[in-house]
């Protein structure tokens, strides 16, 4: 970073340091686990969204990723992507899904279009005078190409069922625990399913 001292990391339990009052934020970055678990799951709810989005400053956005297929996505995965953007959309009027090493989700309340993305962020990069090792422009133009960011906008329409995540009904675990499963244990997934059915 040209200057250090504007970026501050924290080191603890993401949730409850929002929970504090402080300042706002430019951007929130989670990295973090798909929510395989209800320990993570607490930090990709409606719930969590809503206290990001508090704490953010005009422009700000929030950010997290998921790991994935980034070309081709199969049902399961495609679900799983779609709860989480719909989530997210209940608390950002702007949500954005698109693919570097993994899969990635962006919520804002303003700020450019999609489409509009890397002509602004390249903008935004240049006024900056950022030196960056591991991201070139090409990379950016590639990452927000217009028939990728399609690509998993079409996904997630058609893959959303509407459900939202939520602290006290966590389908994002549910799935995850289930995408999980038939990875590891088709036979068995298949015999959990038909008594959850």
């Amino acid at each position: 970073f040209p200057d250090p001292s504007r970026v501050r990391i924290a080191w603890g339990d993401g949730r409850r340091f929002l929970e504090r009052p402080r300042e706002d934020y430019d951007v929130i970055l989670l990295d973090l686990p798909v929510p395989y678990n209800l320990q993570l799951n607490r930090f990709y709810t409606l719930e969590f969204f809503r206290l990001a989005a508090g704490r953010l400053r005009p422009g700000g956005l929030l950010v997290f990723s998921q790991a994935g297929a980034t070309d081709l996505m199969g049902p399961a995965q495609a679900q799983g992507l779609a709860i989480l953007a719909d989530t997210l959309r209940a608390v950002f009027p702007r949500v954005l899904v698109f693919a570097a090493e993994d899969l990635y989700l962006a919520g804002f309340n303003d700020g450019p279009d999609a489409g509009q993305a890397p002509p602004t962020l390249l903008a935004r990069w240049q006024g900056r005078s950022l030196v960056l090792r591991y991201l070139t422009p090409l990379q950016l133009e590639s990452t927000f190409s217009p028939w990728r960011l399609e690509y998993f906008s079409r996904l997630w329409q058609q893959s959303s069922t509407g459900e939202i995540n939520r602290d006290l009904r966590p389908v994002s675990t549910l799935l995850q625990s289930a995408y999980y499963l038939a990875v590891r244990d088709p036979a068995l997934a298949r015999g959990v399913q038909a008594v959850t059915s």
